[in-house]
């Protein structure tokens, strides 16, 4: 297991084993040695065996989180983070709420669309939670499973078609182009030039703002970043067919809702400053707030400004569905593995969201051209 590790023997003092380890054992040994890539980086290596065999092997980094023995302390960064999230979510519902009821009594709002918008995303909702969940042949167990991704999909889509009832007027009245893609493909227009256009802007934002992340993530593996810990892609992506396809569906979820949350954001922003600047100046830093929660507060804190302008220009500049397809495409870089090496074991799953964005980007290009040949004229 030592010479398997890849760490230099000869350099391995034996130490005083730390962590005790979580299967049955008689003997215990521990070593201190430090990382091959960076001789300044010390771990420790605990071991155990029983009656002469090795049970346990663990090789512990500075990174490394005891998973029983206490808590993770929390920076202040993501108390940050999740205090205004939280906060955030509850001020959008009380509000949206208002807004829709004072909508709906005033007989104003596309109250087919938000029921169409919604229904989508309780599709998209309930159909991710059970592709991802757990599966047995216990009735009493999958009816549990049902009714927990019915209930949160209910909420979401619910919350959603408030927000859409709250917005939809306001938006239409002061700033109508954030709005014309999606009223276009609520109303079935899925070829018209705009949602093409959109699509395209999306998939070129979110492919930026995912090369972002992904660099941001390297920034360890090149250099010695202290408290700085590498992300990887979501454990479901590596999954079965069905769990891929369980990340795919959720990640169009999951762009669709914050990209009506931020427009909110900014009608709300509006609402109360009454200056337009000011607005997007308030939204923006909303945004940099819930988007923070790192370790490294001083690396991340450039990446999570570069994320927030590009999204923000996105919403200014194209609308509402534009920044909906680059979360989903900034999601799908970050969910799932990328790699160009096929003999890896996981290159399928690489393929398949590729193929996914190659897919939405032939879509948009052809329906952005007007279904021009391509190499016309």
């Amino acid at each position: 297991m030592l010479a398997d590790s890849g760490l230099d023997l000869a350099s391995l003092k034996p130490a005083e084993s730390t962590w005790v380890p979580p299967v049955p054992f008689d003997q215990r040994f521990g070593w201190q040695a430090f990382y091959p890539e960076d001789p300044k980086t010390g771990i420790q290596i605990s071991a155990a065996s029983y009656r002469g065999k090795p049970v346990y092997f663990h090789v512990i980094g500075p990174w490394s989180r005891p998973w029983r023995m206490q808590t993770q302390s929390r920076t202040r960064a993501r108390v940050v983070r999740d205090t205004t999230f939280v906060s955030g979510g509850f001020v959008f519902l009380l509000v949206s709420a208002l807004f829709a009821r004072r909508n709906l009594r005033l007989g104003r709002g596309d109250r087919r669309g938000a029921i169409r918008i919604s229904a989508f995303l309780f599709f998209a909702a309930a159909t991710s939670s059970l592709l991802l969940a757990h599966h047995v042949l216990d009735l009493g167990a999958e009816w549990q499973i049902f009714i927990s991704a019915v209930g949160q999909a209910l909420f979401l889509s619910s919350f959603l078609w408030l927000l859409y009832l709250a917005l939809e007027p306001f938006v239409r009245r002061q700033w109508p182009e954030l709005l014309i893609s999606w009223s276009r493909l609520l109303s079935g227009k899925f070829r018209d030039p705009l949602i093409g256009c959109d699509v395209l802007v999306g998939i070129l934002a979110g492919s930026f703002i995912g090369v972002g992340i992904h660099v941001s993530n390297a920034l360890p593996a090149w250099f010695n970043v202290p408290g700085q810990t590498t992300i990887p892609p979501n454990p479901a992506a590596l999954g079965s067919v069905a769990d891929t396809l369980g990340v795919l569906v959720g990640s169009l979820a999951a762009a669709t809702f914050p990209a009506f949350s931020i427009t909110f954001a900014l009608l709300l922003a509006r609402t109360l400053l009454r200056n337009y600047w000011l607005s997007v100046v308030a939204t923006g830093t909303l945004m940099f707030l819930i988007n923070l929660g790192g370790e490294n507060f001083a690396l991340e804190a450039p990446f999570v400004l570069f994320i927030t302008l590009v999204m923000m220009f996105v919403l200014l500049r194209q609308g509402m569905f534009a920044l909906a397809v680059t979360l989903f495409t900034m999601m799908l870089l970050n969910s799932f593995p990328i790699t160009v090496d096929l003999s890896k074991w996981y290159a399928a799953q690489s393929l398949f969201m590729f193929a996914v964005l190659l897919a939405l980007l032939v879509y948009g290009l052809r329906v952005a051209t007007g279904n021009k040949p391509l190499l016309a004229e």
